[in-house]
């Protein structure tokens, strides 16, 4: 089967899905709508992404049986700070009433490079993801021949400090503790019963001083 963008085959001048893109239910029908269980799943669903002259942010929407059911173009520069809007991800899965995102960024060189202005989206949207009652379940850089995720356990401990990541040790009842980085104050966390970020990252606020975190 084709992949889910494959009736609008990107063009040398943008990427410009139409208004039904945001729900793929309405165009290749529920059935067809592709699973994104793992990475791999997500870079073939977006595989078009790469024929792409120019580097774009696309948000996918997925339901609770990890069916792809909607997306939509987050952003049309990845270079330009203000074109990255968090409100923009979730677009999608309101449409769609989907229960998480996943992100996809093209590359157009072989090397899958990110910055520290990434992570700072990935945290953004984490946090507005756990506030509006969201996952985001993984964020897939992709080129012609290789992909990666930049939610896989060395990229994402890079930029603990920027994340807030800390590191819990659940005791057997599933609970334990860990100390914000900001308030140095230690919280008690106890295993979340809902999907986690790509499977090991769960996402929090400090009970002391309110500060997002991120925990594994």
């Amino acid at each position: 089967m084709k992949t889910p963008l494959h009736r609008y085959a990107p063009s040398t001048t943008g990427f410009e899905p139409p208004p039904n893109a945001l729900d793929l239910r309405k165009i290749i029908g529920l059935k067809h709508c592709p699973p994104l269980e793992t990475g791999e799943d997500v870079a073939r669903a977006f595989a078009e992404m790469t024929a792409l002259k120019h580097e774009v942010v696309v948000s996918g929407a997925v339901d609770r049986r990890s069916r792809l059911v909607g997306w939509n173009v987050v952003a049309a520069s990845t270079h330009d700070p203000h074109a990255l809007r968090v409100g923009d991800v979730f677009t999608p899965v309101m449409k769609t009433s989907g229960a998480s995102i996943v992100l996809v960024r093209n590359s157009t060189t072989a090397h899958l490079r990110t910055s520290a202005r990434e992570f700072e989206f990935i945290r953004n949207v984490s946090e507005a993801a756990q506030l509006l009652g969201y996952t985001l379940l993984d964020y897939i850089v992709l080129s012609r021949k290789v992909w990666c995720s930049l939610l896989e356990t060395p990229m994402v401990e890079a930029h603990a400090p920027l994340l807030n990541l800390h590191r819990v040790e659940l005791a057997k009842s599933g609970s334990g503790e860990w100390q914000c980085r900001m308030c140095r104050k230690s919280n008690r966390h106890v295993q979340p019963t809902r999907p986690v970020i790509y499977g090991q990252y769960t996402t929090t606020h400090c009970a002391h001083c309110r500060t997002f975190a991120w925990l594994y």
